[in-house]
């Protein structure tokens, strides 16, 4: 009897992403990722008031579309990553469905969001520090964000399993804290629902979608534990779980802490509006003051639990890019000891420290610069999850895997992003337009250096989109068959 023959196997010798640890990383470790760089115990104790005060009364409508509109962009990123595991999240993904030149602009749209975001909680976390210490000056605030900004940095350095861990044992911490505060206050009020469900004021299309907007940003960063593909056990599993999980579980604390802020805080809608602290103001209305020290602890906890984690995915990014030429190569060196991007976690911290630092010095105040910051990193993230979602039936049909069920959560979610994205940023003024032109400057001028950067290369950039790939060694080791 005869056949035809199979074609050999012939596996590299190396992946493409070598000098990381490949294969360590559990599902915990990886969920941690996601979870540490969302923050959902930071953003329930301060996003409300801020989304309250665009949307007015239709606050819990925003929240909720919000939820829908980043489960769809979940599902989008989940089906490049039950396909590949790659160190540059939705750089890579983007390059699979689009090409080199989106890809070039998701990425630095990507540095720009997790860069901003890591200083933003940074400041945050230096902040409520702070107050808890009772420091005042610009030479404390200096000396504490360097001191935060360096453990950060060396827990990365020793390596992902540490930083994950870390992250996790904070962001666990300071959700129970917020979860036993928010209960507690329940407990201890009677909240009229009518100022949840019934919006109160004229709503409109503007202040709802800037609500929206920024109820989607208290998501922004669920999708990092992608970063970690490499690094993680099955990771075409394990990674789509965490994207998963995290939105699921932030979607949770956020409705039902906004709903809380809604029903019990003295003014409704317009109270909570007015306050940039809205759970310790209460705390310490209701007469437990004790208890806005528990906050300021779990929200200052979990701000640096982001810090470490947004650095984390950023220098992944980074590793990635340099890899694959469009960096300098000398960023992708690893650490042998570690396994650990080194190089790019330097160049990171140096950028994620050096702009706060600044503003600590000039005097800005913690909360004004925590707007800003959100502001910046917000249009990075949107434009990266725009290209990423336009960027899903591209792939897919491509390699012949093109569904109706794809298809329609791709465009969806692109359309109703651009519209989403389009009422709050269009009619925005003063200050918050000056920093959405900035933003889409840098987008833009980095952009073009990337592209003229790569077209200059003797051979071009002809390795864009590069993720791990099996390897001889992983043929023949007992540990990569348990894995898989």
């Amino acid at each position: 009897m005869t056949g035809q023959a199979w074609p050999a196997l012939d596996p590299g010798t190396r992946s493409p992403l070598h000098g990381l640890h490949r294969r360590q990383l559990g599902q915990l470790e990886v969920t941690a990722q996601s979870i540490g760089t969302t923050a959902p115990a930071a953003a329930v104790a301060s996003m409300p008031a801020i989304v309250a005060a665009q949307a007015g009364g239709a606050t819990m409508y925003s929240f909720l579309l919000a939820t829908v509109v980043v489960l769809l962009v979940a599902y989008c990123i989940n089906r490049f990553a039950s396909r590949m595991a790659a160190s540059g999240s939705l750089y890579t993904f983007v390059a699979r469905g689009l090409g080199p030149v989106p890809a070039m602009l998701c990425g630095v749209s990507l540095i720009l969001g997790y860069g901003v975001l890591a200083m933003a909680t940074l400041v945050l976390s230096g902040g409520y520090t702070l107050r808890l210490l009772s420091f005042s000056g610009a030479g404390n605030g200096v000396a504490l964000m360097l001191g935060l900004a360096s453990a950060a940095a060396v827990v990365m350095v020793r390596g992902v399993s540490v930083a994950s861990r870390v992250t996790l044992a904070i962001e666990a911490a300071a959700i129970g804290a917020v979860v036993v505060v928010i209960a507690g206050l329940a407990l201890r009020t009677h909240g009229r629902m009518d100022n949840v469900l019934i919006p109160s004021g004229a709503v409109t299309p503007g202040g709802f979608g800037a609500g929206v907007a920024l109820a989607i940003t208290a998501f922004i960063g669920f999708e990092s534990a992608a970063a970690l593909g490499p690094e993680a056990r099955r990771p075409h599993l394990t990674v789509t779980r965490a994207i998963g999980q995290t939105v699921g579980v932030a979607g949770v604390i956020y409705l039902a802490g906004a709903a809380l802020q809604l029903s019990v805080f003295p003014g409704g809608v317009a109270g909570l509006a007015a306050t940039s602290t809205p759970l310790p103001t209460l705390a310490v209305r209701l007469g437990a003051p004790w208890l806005s020290i528990v906050l300021d602890l779990a929200i200052a906890a979990s701000a640096f639990a982001c810090t470490i984690a947004s650095a984390t995915a950023l220098a992944r990014l980074l590793f990635s890019m340099a890899r694959e030429g469009v960096l300098p190569a000398e960023i992708g060196r690893t650490s042998q000891r570690f396994g650990t991007p080194h190089v790019a976690i330097l160049i990171g911290w140096l950028g994620i420290v050096s702009i706060p630092l600044v503003g600590v010095a000039s005097g800005i105040s913690v909360a004004d610069a925590f707007v800003m910051l959100v502001t910046v990193a917000t249009f990075g993230y949107m434009l990266a999850y725009v290209l990423v979602c336009s960027a899903l039936p591209a792939f897919l049909y491509r390699i012949g895997e093109l569904t109706a069920s794809a298809l329609g959560a791709g465009v969806t979610a692109t359309v109703v992003l651009c519209a989403v994205f389009g009422l709050y940023a269009v009619p925005s003024t003063g200050t918050n337009r000056a920093l959405f032109v900035l933003s889409g400057a840098t987008v833009l001028i980095g952009t073009g250096l990337l592209v003229r950067r790569s077209r200059g290369r003797a051979t071009g950039v002809v390795r864009l989109g590069l993720y791990d790939e099996p390897i001889a060694a992983d043929l023949f080791s007992p540990s990569w068959r348990r894995a898989s």
